[in-house]
């Protein structure tokens, strides 16, 4: 309220401390008022008072006024003034710089990341950084400059006097007062400005037009200044999201809400991607009255077409679209039309729809959560009804409701998939725990016939013959007898050997082997028996055979078969009374020593035929143990060739590795020198190899062999001929896919149930082929 006092010659309080007057005593300061001129005097003082006490009152009254229009009309959190007041405020500006021929600006302004700063850290904060962003803006503005909160973190700034460059000049003015909030996170701004009369004549459109170019600058990323330009759309993006939803015209208004209420009806009812994306793209194409409709979705960066339907929602094949359209949607990322008018924006955008003949061509974006998706496009040929801009601002509503919805039914479909996937890998875990449960009760009931007491590392095999080895061996390692072992060339009969030496009883002692063949007779007595100095020509001194030398160990005698008639007899000599006499000498020379023969040739035959002593075969051929051939355990390469590289190097150490096309070639050859020609060929091939992986050209192999099968095939009757080419289709049709049953099956043109039937008649597993997949050297 408004106080005023005035003073009407009475004596104030201070005078009055001063004692009382004396009779005929004056107040100082006052004069005498005496006869009529006083008495009017003082008329007068009590009529001025009375003025003074009424504009008192008249101005209380304007003050409060004052303030309650204050109220009304400027924003209560940042002091700036309201929205409402802008509408008003901007015919003014426009009709004084019509009639004074002077450009008028108009700035949108929008703080960047404000809604984060509201989610973090609550609408508190955001409240005062708003008000804080008002009281900068306001130091910031000129004699005649206006400032208005347009709505949320939106201001707009009326620059009376001021062309587009000054426009843009004063925005990024405004901007770099704003970035003076020091936020963390640092908060930034962006800004649109148009201009009168360069890019509008009206205040609507001056304010549209402002508006677009604020949402382009949020398109691209925000933190900076955009001034309007013909490229920019007609129904870009605007602030007020009702813009194009209410139009005021009630028929329009009506069929916007309903079809925006049919379209949130389908997003949240259709989870099935192609009927989503077939009605709301039907929807639009009737909304714009269109010829047909193109659903677009990025895809490596490309946008590919994803559904077409015509005006009668059939499916269309998408031809002669115009690419102008497509291609400044998909790069610019705001939306375009031709509308057929001649009052189009864009000069280039028209002469490429008229050149494609037509009268309507409109392009969206689809976005999804700020990243581009796809986009849309319509098109019609020749006149068009009238399509206003606000069916467009709505069009382009309802593509961020599609956008949303190929989102859901994306992940919709994702779901589904893992779902089925999931039901996959259960029904296969399923039935891997089924098969694991059986294999674990076969090994049970077959314990004591799968166990072995010895290991046989140097021996590598999982096929039923090695098994079969393995067993012999492992009954027969500890008994201290002689051993007959039969196998062709390069089977690994030495490897045998070795291992019932070293998990004998003998294998602290001495382990000699000596190849029969490669010695004439008189040279193998001489290394077998020893000699004594003169027996012969170049016998300086006495010699120890090689069974004295194994005294205590086990002597290995390899290609037995090729022993002489003379050295079979003396060798017989020596197993029976368990001692040796020096060629050349007369002393008897006690030996205890194990025997392992080995044999490529079947001895049986050679007995019957009468080239091998049979009294010699029976003390040799105690215990036999028959070595399989490479081509009869096919199964067993893969683990071979992984066992061979991990002894070879390339020449700067890295290990050796070899593809699986080379692998299957490896299987299909018949290897007639065995496991020793396997591994001459790896060595001879890793020697020569640029890098460290073995590909099938780098292995000289015959291209045209081909399995050929035991050479015993034709000696047999039928049926046990057919189950042997079976068992050995069968192995190599595992060994090819590596183990797996289907894709065995499929290559040999079989059920796989029937596939597997076989399998089990003739002992095989795949399990056993598992490592065929993939053959390397350990790191």
């Amino acid at each position: 309220a408004l106080r005023l006092r005035v003073r009407d010659g009475a004596p104030t309080d201070r005078e009055r401390r001063r004692g009382p007057l004396a009779p005929g005593e004056r107040p100082r300061g006052a004069r005498r008022h005496a006869g009529p001129r006083g008495a009017a005097r003082a008329e007068a003082g009590r009529a001025g008072r009375a003025a003074l006490e009424a504009l008192a009152a008249h101005a209380g009254d304007a003050l409060v006024g004052a303030r309650r229009a204050a109220l009304a009309t400027r924003d209560e959190l940042t002091g700036l003034l309201r929205r409402d007041e802008l509408d008003h405020q901007l015919q003014v500006e426009l009709v004084l710089a019509a009639r004074t021929a002077g450009p008028l600006a108009l700035v949108m302004l929008d703080i960047d990341g404000l809604g984060q700063v509201n989610q973090a850290h609550g609408r508190a904060r955001a409240d005062r950084l708003l008000a804080r962003a008002g009281r900068l803006l306001a130091a910031e503005l000129r004699a005649g400059d206006h400032a208005f909160r347009h709505g949320g973190d939106a201001f707009a700034v009326l620059l009376p006097g001021t062309d587009a460059d000054g426009g843009h000049a004063g925005a990024e003015r405004l901007r770099r007062a704003l970035a003076a909030l020091g936020q963390d996170p640092a908060l930034t701004a962006s800004c649109g400005v148009a201009a009168f009369p360069a890019h509008a004549a009206g205040p609507a459109e001056l304010l549209r037009k402002a508006d677009q170019a604020l949402g382009l600058a949020k398109l691209q990323g925000g933190d900076r200044t955009v001034t309007w330009h013909k490229r920019i759309p007609r129904h870009a993006a605007r602030g007020d999201a009702l813009v194009g939803i209410l139009t005021g015209n009630r028929a329009r208004d009506q069929r916007n809400v309903l079809l925006l209420l049919d379209t949130i009806v389908v997003v949240g009812s259709l989870l099935e991607r192609r009927k989503v994306l077939g009605t709301l793209v039907d929807m639009m194409v009737q909304l714009c009255q269109a010829d047909r409709g193109v659903l677009y979705l990025e895809r490596e960066g490309e946008l590919l077409p994803e559904v077409a339907l015509d005006a009668q929602g059939r499916p269309v094949e998408v031809e002669d679209p115009c690419v102008a359209v497509i291609d400044r949607v998909g790069h610019g990322g705001a939306p375009v039309s031709f509308l057929g008018r001649d009052d189009d924006d864009e000069p280039e955008l028209v002469e490429a729809c008229r050149a494609h003949g037509l009268g309507l061509a409109i392009g969206l974006p689809l976005r999804v959560r700020g990243a581009r998706i796809g986009a849309m496009y319509f098109d019609a040929r020749g006149p068009r009804p009238l399509v206003e801009e606000s069916d467009l601002v709505f069009m382009q509503a309802l593509a961020r409701q599609l956008g949303n919805a190929i989102d859901a039914a994306r992940l919709y479909q994702e779901n589904v998939e893992q779902k089925e996937a999931l039901e996959a890998l259960t029904a296969q875990l399923s039935l891997k725990v089924q098969a694991q449960a059986s294999e674990l009760a076969h090994l049970e009931r077959n314990l004591t016939q799968l166990q072995t007491r010895y290991t046989y590392d140097r021996i590598v095999g999982k096929s039923e013959a090695m098994q079969r080895v393995f067993a012999v061996l492992d009954r027969v390692t500890h008994a201290d007898v002689p051993v007959l072992i039969q196998g062709e060339t390069g089977t690994g009969k030495e490897l045998v050997a070795r291992a019932l030496h070293l998990n004998g009883p003998r294998k602290a002692g001495p382990f000699v082997t000596v190849n029969c063949s490669a010695l004439t007779e008189s040279l193998l007595e001489s290394e077998l028996f020893g000699h004594v100095r003169g027996a012969f020509t170049g016998a300086d001194r006495d010699k120890a055979g090689l069974f004295e030398q194994a005294h205590g160990g086990t002597i290995f005698l390899d290609e037995v078969q090729d022993m002489s008639a003379g050295m079979q007899r003396e060798l017989l000599r020596v197993l029976q009374e368990g001692e040796v006499r020096r060629v050349g000498g007369k002393d008897v020379v006690h030996v205890d020593v194990r025997v392992v023969a080995a044999a490529n040739r079947d001895l049986g035959g050679l007995v019957r035929d009468g080239t091998f002593r049979q009294d010699l075969f029976y003390r040799l051929n105690v215990v036999l143990i028959q070595l399989p051939p490479l081509r009869d355990r096919k199964e067993d390469i893969p683990l071979i060739v992984q066992r061979l590289l991990e002894e070879l190097r390339t020449p700067d150490g890295r290990p050796i590795r070899i593809d699986h096309d080379a692998l299957r070639a490896i299987l299909a050859q018949d290897w007639p020198g065995n496991i020793r020609q396997l591994q001459n060929t790896l060595e001879k091939t890793a020697l020569l190899l640029d890098g460290d992986t073995i590909g099938v050209e780098h292995l000289n192999l015959d291209r045209g062999a081909q399995p050929a099968g035991p050479s015993r095939l034709f000696e047999v009757p039928y049926e046990q001929a057919k189950d042997a080419f079976v068992r050995e289709y069968l192995k190599v049709m595992l060994a090819r896919n590596g183990g797996n049953v289907t894709h065995a099956a499929n290559e040999a043109g079989l059920v796989r149930s029937s596939f597997h039937k076989m399998l089990r008649k003739h002992g095989l597993a795949s399990r056993d082929f598992t490592a065929s997949r993939d053959v390397a050297a350990p790191e």
